[in-house]
């Protein structure tokens, strides 16, 4: 699995269906056929914030 936004390989697993990605520092969530259905940022105070671009 590649991350969405940098395409690192450097990806940790945070919850079913849902990853976090050590290079660029967004959380994504995929769907049972791998295809991401969310891509999120996560401000200072640990709010999700959504990244309208994908």
């Amino acid at each position: 699995m590649f991350c969405p936004v940098c395409n690192s390989k450097e990806i940790g697993k945070v919850a079913n269906n849902q990853y976090y990605c050590w290079q660029c520092f967004v959380l994504f969530n995929v769907d049972s056929k791998n295809s991401v259905t969310g891509v999120f940022e996560v401000d200072d105070e640990g709010t999700l914030v959504a990244l309208e671009d994908y």
